[in-house]
Formats: C-alpha cells, sequence, structure tokens
C-alpha cells in the first residue's frame, strides 16, 4: 500500500532477492522524472510475488533479467512503453490487466534457450501506442512490432537495443548478444519461449475451430480470449480454456463455441513446461 513517484526504477528484487511480497503498490512516473526505467526491476531475484500493484508511464512497467519462478499477478500496467518486459526461467503471469502500453508483454531472447516464461488469464487491449520512452528499457526500435505479446523485443543486453542502457552504463560492443533468425545459426540466442507457436483459428458454423502445429505427442493448454472490437486482435477478456493433444506428427485440432458476446476472438498455447506462444490472428464473430 505504498506510492512510488519518479524514481528510476520504483523497486529492485536483485541479485539474490528471493521470496518477498510486493502488494497493492502504485509505481508511477511524470514528466518530472529524468529516467523513468522501470517500475520494479527483478535481476536474477526468484520465487518472489508481485501481486495488485499499478504501474504507469515507464519504459517498462516491470522488468525481469533472468530471474526464476517469479509470480505476477493481479496487477494494472499502462502507459508504459513496454508493459512486462522479461527473460527468465519459470516466471508466472497471471490475470494482469495490460493495456495502453506500445508493447503489452515483450519476451526477449535470452543465453539459456530451454527457459520458459507462462502467460496465463490476462487481459490485454488498446496496445500499440506510440510510446518511445526507452530508458535502461523500453521499445524504440524503428519498425518494432507493437502490440499485445510480441517475442524478441531488443533489450540491453542485444545489440540492436534502441535506447538508453542507463546514464553513465557503457557495455562492451562483444559482449552485446542477437537472436538468431536463420536455422543452424551460430552465436546467438534462440527464439524466446522455444518459439512456440500460436495456434491457427478459423470459424466455422458458430464454432471456432483451431489448429496447433507443435511437437508431436503432447498436450497444450489452448486459451481463449475475446474482444469488444471486431478489428482487435488482443486478448481483452478471457474466454476459458481447452486441451489439444498432437498426434505423431505435431498437429491437434478441436473446435470451441465462445458463450460470451464478443467481436473477436484470440488464442494462444502453453506447452507442458508452461512456455506460453504469442496471440493467433483474430477470427471476427460480427
Amino acid at each position: 500500500n505504498n506510492y512510488f513517484q519518479d524514481n528510476g526504477d520504483g523497486l529492485e528484487l536483485t541479485r539474490g532477492a528471493a521470496f518477498n511480497l510486493v502488494a497493492n503498490n502504485h509505481f508511477i512516473s511524470t514528466a518530472a522524472n529524468p529516467e523513468p526505467s522501470q517500475g520494479i526491476e527483478i535481476l536474477w531475484g526468484n520465487d518472489n510475488a508481485v501481486v495488485g500493484n499499478k504501474f504507469e508511464n515507464y519504459s517498462d512497467g516491470l522488468q525481469i533479467n533472468w530471474g526464476k519462478r517469479n509470480y505476477i499477478a493481479y496487477n494494472e500496467l499502462t502507459n508504459n512503453s513496454n508493459g512486462f518486459n522479461l527473460t527468465g526461467d519459470g516466471n508466472i503471469f497471471d490475470s494482469n490487466k495490460v493495456h495502453g502500453n506500445r508493447v503489452g508483454i515483450a519476451i526477449r531472447s535470452e543465453k539459456d534457450a530451454d527457459a520458459h516464461i507462462t502467460l496465463t488469464k490476462n487481459q490485454i487491449w488498446n496496445n500499440g501506442k506510440e510510446i518511445t520512452r526507452c530508458e535502461a528499457g523500453g521499445s524504440c526500435v524503428p519498425n518494432q512490432r507493437v502490440g499485445a505479446i510480441v517475442f524478441d523485443v531488443p533489450g540491453l543486453e542485444h545489440a540492436h537495443f534502441v535506447g538508453s542502457r542507463g546514464h553513465g552504463v557503457k557495455i562492451d560492443p562483444a559482449n552485446l548478444q542477437k537472436t538468431c533468425k536463420q536455422a543452424n545459426e551460430q552465436g546467438c540466442n534462440a527464439q524466446p519461449n522455444q518459439n512456440i507457436q500460436a495456434p491457427k483459428l478459423t470459424l466455422s458454423k458458430g464454432q471456432i475451430a483451431v489448429e496447433v502445429k507443435a511437437q508431436p505427442n503432447q498436450r497444450y493448454q489452448v486459451e481463449f480470449f475475446g474482444n469488444s472490437s471486431a478489428t482487435s486482435n488482443e486478448a481483452e477478456f478471457y474466454l476459458g480454456s481447452a486441451i489439444a493433444a498432437t498426434n505423431a506428427q505435431g498437429i491437434a485440432t478441436l473446435t470451441w463455441k465462445p458463450t460470451a458476446q464478443v467481436a473477436s476472438v484470440t488464442a494462444n498455447i502453453t506447452d507442458r513446461l508452461g512456455a506460453t506462444s504469442e496471440l493467433s490472428s483474430a477470427v471476427k464473430l460480427k
């Protein structure tokens, strides 16, 4: 129940910070702040719970750098360049409200190719705003893909990051990372979250037909989201979930019928280890 205004980082959980609860605080930056970096930065911090906070007007509402098993839930993030800016393994983002940012949830590539980040039941809407605020974070790359959930947004450790890496911070260019763009490319990070692919949705006779292309003989959770606008491709309302089991060729199909009145539907999938995809393209219902 604290109020943090105009700090560089409102709060840090770094270098071994573990088993902390951060709850019901308001982290806000105003035009008076010369370096609006993060509301909270978690750096090599593990097993923390960040619940019920609000983050607004930062480069990143909340940034995780290689922390593990942090539980981030029921927070609100608005008017940030990135709502969440993430690496790390075993972190769970549950039932957050992410709106009015440039990128709602940005997942960066990292050296740990097996790291996985779980996104579940989050409400994400009205992102894609032109908020180029990049103080030790944020999203300022020209022609950057923006929107609800975006993989491979560059961070401070990446060569193609655009912005301040922190006032007075200098990084040897030889240590900067890049993301692999081609198969069998060397000396680069794999695509984040094992490059898990979003499902394909089509509308048929009032039902949503779902096709999943993934690993063979595996179970995936499909989460469905609705939007109030037929032109929206985000995740404004959580609608429900279903299980998809792939065959020996890695294909799964199912049908799902929405019960809520929405204008469009999107979906993503999460594998058995907890890695979640970006959102699918939307299907219009009306």
